[in-house]
């Protein structure tokens, strides 16, 4: 398998998005089905202006985005694993951990995560 992705890079892509689309959907479909487990940590309230569920819901969708890109991260042709790791994965870290804090704990407030995003936009630019 590792020689046909090598011997053929396009079909890497196709694998590495392949691999992202399906773990994130996986994740995200586990975490909606254990809500019962997690959600008194996890789950958003429906009241309030920018609430668009009907029913309680998890809040920490970016999980299985993040998880999906690292998992691909190893289907991508080395030359491409740099750039995905060094521009998706470490620059999207610090905004994915204040925002899974306040998922969580529901007490970290508006300039932490903007700072934190800053943070993942200046190391992306880097």
């Amino acid at each position: 398998m590792l020689q046909l992705l090598q011997d053929n890079p396009g079909s890497a892509y196709w694998m590495a998005l392949a691999l992202c689309a399906g773990l994130s959907l996986a994740v995200s479909l586990v975490l909606v089905w254990t809500k019962h487990h997690h959600g008194h940590l996890t789950l958003d309230h429906t009241e309030g202006v920018q609430k668009v569920h009907h029913h309680p819901t998890p809040r920490v969708g970016g999980l299985g985005i993040y998880l999906g890109l690292a998992v691909a991260w190893y289907a991508l042709p080395p030359s491409e694993m740099r750039l995905l790791l060094g521009v998706a994965l470490a620059a999207g870290l610090p905004a994915l951990l204040a925002g899974l804090a306040e998922d969580v704990t529901r007490r970290v407030g508006v300039l932490p995560r903007l700072l934190a995003t800053m943070l993942s936009g200046l190391v992306a630019c880097l």
